[in-house]
């Protein structure tokens, strides 16, 4: 939903602006630096909180003292217009969902009560909440995506729901909705020997398949996995399912980008078999996945993820309960590009 510069959401953007400079001067922050698709991205979080030590090592860090392109701050605050803002309808009385014009962005995300905002001319945006302590910190990394690939869109680069792995120097990226096998297939592949770039998020720029995330989610009770012997990183909570699988201090081949040569859709069925998708397939089975992961996307997030469809082969892979032979398979696809 694109809206013109007097609309609602858009017009609280200089209310969130002071908030954040506000934030990044007088709250104790940690400050966490990492590079995406050539821009340096500053996150501004509260200190001794669960989720700034979570974000803190989940990032590529970027040890370079380099000037920030774009400064994110995380803000805490009882303030009532947010508040009021989360519920927010337009003229017609639906739920305003993202207002954005080509430097400015509003994005609320009712899932966990925040609002995202970023003006490109001011390298300034962040999230704000009123209470962080209610967020779930299983799923604290995941509403980054949509600001993250507001701040990089622009450099036709585009931050894809996908695992990512690469066999015989070759990337697969593997994308899919949660419960596809995507993050189990490529865990697995790492646990073999393979390089792993994330299992849920990787940036895809200019050819290449790029690591966001060194940290990966694993099942509390995970079975199917051999992973005992690995530190994971427990979180408690109600609802809470997962716990963060470190893959550098577990020694994965953690690698940082690849040469992207596949996409593959995954999907859990009986027999382990693969097969060339066309690409009107491709595009209705693969573009949905991302773009409700960015909220909606905007207009060049679209753009950006046709591009993916054609210049790189799709394939789906009908996965068994046989992780070796979908893995056999896996490389098969690897072989065939």
């Amino acid at each position: 939903m694109k809206n013109s510069r007097n609309s609602h959401l858009l017009s609280s953007l200089p209310r969130f602006l002071e908030a954040a400079k506000v934030s990044r001067i007088t709250q104790r922050n940690e400050i966490i630096n990492f590079s995406i698709a050539g821009k340096t991205i500053s996150i501004f979080a509260p200190s001794e909180r669960t989720f700034t030590k979570i974000l803190g090592s989940a990032f590529c860090i970027n040890e370079e003292k380099v000037e920030s392109d774009i400064d994110l701050v995380i803000v805490e605050s009882q303030d009532t217009e947010f508040m009021e803002l989360l519920n927010s309808e337009d003229s017609d009385g639906n739920l305003l969902f993202r207002e954005y014009s080509n430097e400015q962005f509003v994005v609320i995300d009712r899932s966990w009560n925040a609002i995202y905002f970023l003006d490109r001319s001011s390298r300034l945006g962040g999230v704000w909440a009123a209470d962080f302590g209610k967020v779930s910190l299983a799923s604290f990394i995941t509403p980054l995506r949509a600001l993250l690939s507001l701040c990089i869109e622009e450099q036709g680069a585009e931050l894809v729901h996908a695992a990512g792995i690469e066999i015989d120097k070759k990337g697969v990226m593997l994308t899919g909705p949660s419960g596809s096998g995507k993050s189990t297939l490529a865990l697995y592949a790492a646990l073999n020997g393979h390089g792993i770039l994330g299992d849920d998020a990787v940036l895809v720029h200019d050819g290449k398949m790029k690591a966001i995330y060194k940290n990966a989610k694993i099942e509390k009770r995970e079975k199917i996995l051999n992973v005992d012997r690995h530190r994971r990183i427990s979180l408690n909570g109600s609802g809470i399912t997962k716990d963060i699988l470190p893959l550098v201090d577990n020694k994965f081949n953690f690698i940082i980008e690849s040469d992207l040569r596949a996409v593959v859709l995954p999907f859990v069925g009986n027999e382990t078999q693969w097969k060339r998708m066309k690409k009107l397939e491709a595009i209705k089975e693969f573009m949905p996945q991302t773009t409700k992961e960015l909220l909606g996307g905007t207009n060049q997030n679209i753009k950006n993820l046709l591009a993916i469809v054609n210049n790189f082969p799709f394939f789906t892979l009908e996965l068994s309960e046989d992780l070796a032979k979908n893995l056999s398979a896996l490389k098969s696809i690897a072989e065939e590009v």
